[in-house]
Parts: structure tokens; C-alpha cells; sequence
């Protein structure tokens, strides 16, 4: 389980596979709820370091976003209260991804595609009935030069400098591409950054309640994708190349 602790300092601290982590509490960020199971917050450390690796190495553009980010934007790393990572590449790079399925396949990985919805997702389990996913979703330009992209019921559109250039930043032990003006692109999901709230009753309540749409927020917390993996979940195995800093996350893995 993961260890954590607030100590009288307005600190949150907590140890993630061995590692020490320490955020700063201020009056924008409160915690009322205890995180997610420790071996599906690393799993999602395993399967977002992959897809940097996978995706750095076929030169494939992309970025995380959505509650992906919001992680990054608070924890500087992996999102201690949702499940789901969020990643986006440009339209042109979408060749590229779809030239690597096989290889997605063959180090173990699920590879769906969901072209009507201009979603990709790639998943695994490393522990036994664990599922992680990564949902990949498309960006492209409108007719105003607007860059678009969907997730859940959410349409972002933002301008070309809020996502370029592409910044590589630390992400827990390696690094990972965010976009340029972090603030503005969860801002166009209607997250409320001058309060953010974890607690049990919304699971994280970081909506601007006076968004136009307030369905919106009551819809956040569906998970669209919440089916099982086949049989041989248990079994998956990643070949790839990973050269991870936190060496002992392998082994602990086949825990």
C-alpha cells in the first residue's frame, strides 16, 4: 500500500515504490482522500515510461493532457487519485503510431482502435486483474487554426503556442513531453486551478462549477472503458528497452 503522510508543515508526503515524494500544500491544493492502490500507480509509471520510450524512439510527437497532466501539474508525476493516463499526438503522427501496433502487440500491450472517436488506446495488466490504460487521442486544426482535440465530453481547443514547442520535463525518475502553456490547456478542460480539491465525495472536484455546460461536471467520472482484459492478463510481459532509473521496479512487479 502506499505510504503517506501529512505532516504540520502543510506537506504532503509519500513513498511510491521506495521513492520519496513531498508536494507543498497551499490554498489552492487540498487532499481528503486516500490514493489508489500503490501497484496500479506503478503500473501506470510502467506503462507511461513505455509509450515515451516507444513513441521517442519511432519519433512519434506527443503529450500528456487531461487528468494526465493535471498529475504532472501537481505531483510533478503520476496521478495519485485517477487510473486513467491521457495522451495526445498530432494528426500527422497518427501513420506513425499505427506502423508500430504490431510491435505494441508484441511486447504484450493491447492495442485498440476506436478511428470514429479518433481514439487509440493502448493497455495492460502487470499485476494480476490490474488494468492500466492509456487512452490516445488525436489532435487536429479547425478552420480557424484552432488545435482540437475530444476527451469524454469535453471538446479543447487552444492555440498553437499553448502546445508548442513541446517541453521535456521530469516525471517522476525520467522525463516526459507536456505542453507549452500547462495552465491553459487544463483550463480548456474547465478544471478550477485556484481550488483543487481531492476528496471522496466527487473522488476530485477540480471543476469551474460555473462552466455554461454544468453536466459536464457530473459526467467526469465516467469511465467509458472499464472493461476486463482477456485471460492471459496476468501473464503480460513488457520486452521493451526501458533503461528505468528506478531499478527495482522490475522485480517488484513480479511480486
Amino acid at each position: 500500500m502506499l505510504s503517506k503522510k501529512i505532516d504540520l508543515t502543510d506537506k504532503y508526503n509519500y513513498t511510491l515504490n521506495g521513492i520519496e515524494h513531498q508536494i507543498s500544500l497551499n490554498s489552492k491544493i487540498s487532499i481528503q482522500i486516500e490514493p489508489l492502490d500503490e501497484k496500479l500507480l506503478i503500473s501506470n509509471k510502467f506503462l507511461i515510461k513505455y509509450i515515451h520510450d516507444i513513441f521517442f524512439s519511432h519519433n512519434i510527437e506527443y503529450f500528456i493532457t487531461y487528468n494526465t497532466l493535471m498529475g504532472y501539474y501537481v505531483f510533478e508525476g503520476i496521478h495519485l487519485f485517477k487510473r486513467d493516463l491521457y495522451i495526445c499526438i498530432p494528426d500527422h503522427h497518427l501513420n506513425k503510431l499505427l506502423k508500430i501496433k504490431e510491435q505494441i502487440i508484441k511486447d504484450d500491450f493491447i492495442f485498440e482502435e476506436k478511428e470514429k472517436e479518433n481514439l487509440y488506446i493502448i493497455k495492460t495488466s502487470f499485476f494480476d486483474k490490474i488494468v492500466v490504460n492509456c487512452f490516445i487521442h488525436i489532435i487536429k486544426n479547425d478552420e480557424n487554426k484552432k488545435l482540437i482535440h475530444h476527451i469524454d465530453q469535453f471538446e479543447s481547443k487552444l492555440d498553437f503556442y499553448d502546445i508548442y514547442p513541446l517541453q521535456e520535463k521530469k516525471y517522476e525518475e525520467f522525463s516526459i513531453f507536456i505542453p507549452n502553456k500547462i495552465e491553459n490547456v487544463l483550463n480548456s478542460f474547465s478544471f478550477n486551478l485556484n481550488s483543487i480539491v481531492f476528496n471522496e465525495k466527487e473522488k476530485i472536484s477540480l471543476y469551474n462549477t460555473n462552466h455554461k455546460d454544468k453536466n459536464k461536471k457530473n459526467k467526469i467520472e465516467k469511465n467509458i472503458f472499464s472493461e476486463s482484459l482477456q485471460s492471459n492478463e496476468s501473464n503480460s510481459s513488457n520486452q521493451f528497452d526501458f533503461d528505468f532509473s528506478f531499478s527495482n521496479l522490475l522485480s517488484f512487479l513480479k511480486k
